[in-house]
């Protein structure tokens, strides 16, 4: 190592780093003969800026500058005072406690320098002299901008700095060695650096070599030279990361993290040279490497890890390529993935990555994801999985109405936790559905429309006394269908939070079906109670059923069935039914009441022919009975088959239904609204129904005589209206209700005619 101090005697300091340019017709040069004097200034009644200034952070610090510095340079020059001051104010504590960048340094060291030559302005000289000896202080490469200052300002300011400042320059090999005075660095390579009379202390360091520090004694006006050999103690690796954030280890020592943004320059090589700059990490400087084999790693979560040898043969800088990360990926491809579908995973929409391939694909990193696929809320596939970096998975897509689970509401903890397996279990088996589980935020929405544990046990033990419901159900099928959509909803409430001995299921449609519940009280622990919940979500609708065109009924005075009635046209007459004709057996087996027959016909497909036996006084007959085809409304509502979830039912049905058929949907949808006293949308359903206009069985005297019934519960404001309907069903004799051969429809007009006093 040499050390080697030369002191020379030198003149005025070279002008070095802070300066203050302006394009050259946007100055104003100050000189002497201003004559603009300090009770000028407060005669403008400038103020200072408001105590707030002191909390700006450099964003604003920044800005205020430019606005002062916008206002020096202007006609208002002398005005630009007091925002220098207010400048000087703020920063110069944080100078004191060193707590300032370098950029808020420089706008302390410019401000003082402006606020100078405004004081010299208003021949203000010990103020001058305060402001420049301050400057030098924090800056001492600091210099007026000397073109644009009055010639005394300048003179001034040079004998400040040859009785404050001298120089030091420093022959450094290495010599791009980095180096720092009290602490500050400074740029040694551009010759002469000017600082502080007094001792100094110089540091001065480069990765890969030891360090040195020396206190100088600097002289006023004086040069001194100083040269330095390092010594090489190890070997130095250079890396930079895209992207930065990644943790690099040296033989399984973690030896830094790649941060910040490369500088401008950068040109990474080879494939990383499509990326922009922007995308990479300043360079990590990693040093203490010693000669020998060296396993470098690079680490960033979500990234595939990087590894690779190095051979320190010397030591020297290692400068490695720029190191692109990659991504940890998997894919998932979809078989029969519907055109039009959406893809949701965890909730959120992905586009996949070839939308118009046969299988579309999409790209994910490694983790575990709920996968949707839908056409709506009406056509729906879910599923769960776990992808590992570089797998496949290939799905099929088998789409389903959704079903979603809103999850358990109240109980305790373990009833909860338990019940709710239970339940996903069960209805998701439901081999018709998709379940949707939508248990996480479903407890926040519901809560949001007055829909809790507490109100729900509350409804259930006022309806077990006759009241109605005060929760709006509406207003939460509208909540649900915005937030957690699915075709129906189910959510579980135990009977109480402390021992339970069952809980309430409540059901409900996707509007426009039917807002009041259905509810089922399920056993706790009973597996039988589990599956005949899942039967009742895998019942399947009729719209038609076999057709006789005969009415039975029970008599007292004989041992089988009667006919009262034969429709014209139909199967029983092109059989040689006859009224009065007893029926003894269907295909061979004895029929003794009319539920027997109902229950064979029923038993019976559309087309097929059957032997009927029957009896009357002209004595016995066999015949050929084949089947025709009638309407098949819900008549009541089935304990197997909640009405939510038959409407959902015929909200499906309808979108494949023929189109002969549509009617019936349209009319056993009405009927689930009428049974949850819906009377107005029942109403608007009734109305745009049209049927046939049929003389005997299922038409539209049947729309009419049930859309009657819904006017007449809608309120008195359509009594009228549901009279006009009344009596248009009554009109016909042979209508049905229900099928073909069920109930007339004319005699119950009839007597709702009576009843609203028609």
């Amino acid at each position: 190592m040499k050390l080697r101090i030369l002191p020379i005697l030198c003149g005025l300091l070279l002008p070095s780093v802070v300066t203050l340019s302006r394009p050259a017709e946007a100055q104003t040069p100050i000189g002497t003969g201003t004559d603009v004097t300090g009770e000028d200034l407060e005669d403008r009644g400038l103020e200072a800026l408001p105590v707030s200034f002191s909390e700006l952070n450099e964003t604003e610090i920044q800005k205020s500058f430019e606005d002062a510095e916008d206002l020096f340079h202007s006609a208002d020059q002398d005005t630009s005072l007091p925002s220098f001051g207010n400048l000087v104010e703020i920063l110069e504590p944080r100078a004191a406690a060193d707590q300032l960048s370098e950029s808020m340094r420089e706008i302390l060291v410019r401000s003082l320098a402006y606020r100078a030559q405004l004081h010299f302005n208003f021949e203000e000289i010990d103020l001058v002299e305060q402001g420049l000896t301050r400057m030098l202080e924090i800056q001492p490469q600091a210099d007026l901008e000397r073109s644009q200052a009055s010639p005394k300002l300048v003179d001034q300011f040079d004998r400040l700095r040859r009785r404050m400042l001298g120089e030091v320059t420093l022959a450094l090999e290495p010599p791009d060695a980095g180096v720092r005075i009290d602490g500050r660095p400074v740029d040694a390579s551009l010759g002469p650096v000017a600082v502080l009379a007094g001792q100094r202390q110089i540091d001065i360091s480069l990765p890969g070599y030891a360090p040195i520090s020396r206190q100088l004694e600097i002289e006023p006006s004086l040069s001194v030279t100083l040269e330095l050999q390092l010594e090489r103690t190890s070997a130095v690796v250079q890396l930079a990361t895209r992207p930065a954030g990644a943790t690099v280890l040296i033989n399984g020592e973690v030896r830094g993290v790649t941060e910040g943004v490369a500088p401008d320059g950068f040109l990474p090589p080879g494939a990383a040279s499509k990326y922009r700059r922007e995308e990479f990490s300043n360079e990590l400087i990693i040093e203490g490497i010693e000669v020998g084999l060296v396993l470098l790693e690079v680490q960033l979560a979500g990234y595939r890890s990087q590894r690779q040898e190095l051979s320190i043969d010397e030591l020297v800088d290692f400068p490695l390529h720029p190191l692109v990360l990659e991504k940890e990926r998997g894919s998932l491809q979809f078989n029969n993935f519907p055109r039009g579908a959406e893809i949701r995973v965890d909730g959120t929409v992905h586009r996949p990555d070839n939308p118009a391939a046969r299988k579309p694909q999409l790209t994910l990193p490694p983790g575990s994801y709920h996968v949707t696929v839908a056409t709506g809320t009406s056509r729906m596939f879910s599923t769960q999985l776990q992808l590992a970096d570089r797998q496949s998975i290939e799905i099929d897509v088998d789409l389903r109405p959704g079903l979603a689970f809103l999850g358990v509401l109240g109980g305790d903890q373990e009833t909860a936790r338990n019940l709710d397996q239970s339940l996903r279990l069960a209805l998701g088996n439901a081999g018709r559905w998709t379940l949707i589980n939508r248990s996480s935020k479903a407890p926040r929405v519901l809560a949001e429309v007055g829909v809790t544990a507490e109100t729900l046990r509350t409804v259930e033990s006022e309806a077990a006394a006759g009241s109605r419901s005060n929760i709006d159900w509406q207003r939460v099928q509208a909540a649900v269908d915005k937030n957690i959509p699915g075709l129906v909803y189910v959510v579980a409430v135990p009977s109480n939070d402390l021992v339970a001995t069952h809980a309430t299921v409540w059901i409900w449609p996707q509007a426009p079906g039917p807002v009041e519940p259905d509810r089922i009280s399920l056993p706790l622990g009973s597996p039988q109670a589990l599956t005949d919940l899942k039967k009742s979500f895998n019942r399947t609708i009729r719209l038609q059923r076999a057709w006789v065109g005969a009415l039975v009924i029970d008599s007292n005075g004989a041992p089988h069935p009667l006919v009262v009635e034969v429709a014209p046209a139909s199967p029983a007459e092109a059989a040689g039914v006859r009224v009065g004709d007893l029926i003894a057996g269907v295909a061979g087996v004895p029929v003794t009441s009319r539920a027997a027959f109902d229950e064979r016909i029923a038993a019976a497909e559309i087309g097929e022919t059957l032997d009927l036996g029957v009896q009357s006084p002209d004595g016995a007959r066999a015949l050929k009975l084949k089947l025709g085809a009638s309407p098949d409304l819900l008549a009541t509502s089935r304990a197997d088959l909640f009405d939510s979830v038959a409407y959902t039912e015929l909200v499906l049905l309808a979108e494949k239904t023929d189109p002969d058929l549509a009617w019936v949907v349209q009319l056993d949808q009405a009927l689930i609204l009428l049974r949850s006293n819906e009377w107005a949308e029942a109403a608007r359903q009734l109305r745009s129904i049209r049927a046939p206009q049929n003389s005997h069985g299922v038409g539209q005297a049947t729309v009419d005589y049930l859309l009657g019934i819904a006017l007449s519960g809608a309120g008195p404001t359509f009594r009228d209206a549901a009279r006009q309907h009344f009596e248009k069903a009554a009109a016909i004799e042979g209508a049905r209700l229900f099928h073909n051969d069920g109930a007339w429809v004319a005699p119950r007009a009839r007597a709702r005619l009576i009843s609203i006093g028609g």
